[in-house]
Formats: C-alpha cells, structure tokens, sequence
C-alpha cells in the first residue's frame, strides 16, 4: 500500500489522481501514538488490565490508516472517480452542473452537483495535499462556482 499523494498528468493532460498525503498519516499517528505510548507504559508497569484499552487504541489506528488508504479520487477518461474505504462513487465529468468549494470545521470540501438531478458527490479534500487540490480545482470541468478561499 502506498502511502504518498500524487496527482498524476497523463498523456491528455487531463488524468488525475489524489490520495491522501504522508502528513495525515504523520498527525494521525502522532495523536494516537500520544495515547498509545504511556497508556503501554501504565500497562507495563503497574496495571497489565490495561492492555485492552492499548489494543482499542491500536485497532482504532488500524482502521484510520486503513480509511485513509483507501481515499482515491481520480479524473480519468471523462469520469470522477471518489473511493473510501466502504463506499465508491462515480460521475461523468460531463453531467456535473456546477461545484462548490468551501471550508467549515472538518476543513475543505468539495460538492459536485450532477445535472441529473442525482445525489451531490461530498469530498473531504482535507486528507490530500494543497498542490493536488489546487490541480484539481484548476480543471475547467467541475464548473467550479466560485474560486474565492480556494486553497
């Protein structure tokens, strides 16, 4: 599994892929790992009941590193692509009405409506890096509203 960002140009210059970037994996571990260290160290030394919580911790871990391996998104051949650990969505670049940037509490997101009326694709752009999101907001097809606060 790789762990690094990359937004990719092909041949037509209009392929792109994102995945989520070393520094989420970095911050994530950091915080968990603020946890996990002394909690192992009460388990070792005084309390070895202690242990379960270390293993909540470390399972808790387990399943982020796996979500944020999991996010993909990729503009490629005409479609949007968003993939999460549970859930893949799809949309043809051509039935996208309009987008919308904007950040709240959870940080940057992405809405792409479809001109079918269907449900709006909702990216949390947070995970990936600053370089990959101003690529991808750059691209003339998500009829991007409004390019004010863009990263």
């Amino acid at each position: 599994m790789r762990m690094q960002s990359q937004a990719s140009a092909s041949h037509e210059g209009r392929d792109l892929c994102l995945k989520s970037a070393p520094s989420t994996y970095i911050i994530f571990g950091a915080v968990v790992g603020s946890l996990i260290l002394p909690w192992s160290y009460v388990a070792l030394t005084k309390w070895p009941s202690e242990w379960q919580g270390v293993a909540v911790l470390v399972a808790i871990y387990a399943v982020w590193v796996l979500r944020f391996g999991s996010l993909r998104l990729t503009v490629s051949h005409g479609v949007i692509r968003y993939r999460t650990l549970l859930r893949q969505r799809s949309l043809l670049v051509s039935n996208i009405e309009r987008s919308t940037f904007f950040w709240n509490v959870g940080g940057p997101f992405l809405v792409i409506t479809p001109a079918n009326g269907d449900e709006q694709l909702r990216v949390s752009l947070k995970p990936f890096r600053v370089g990959d999101i101003k690529e991808l907001l750059a691209l003339p097809e998500l009829k991007l509203e409004s390019r004010d606060h863009v990263a």
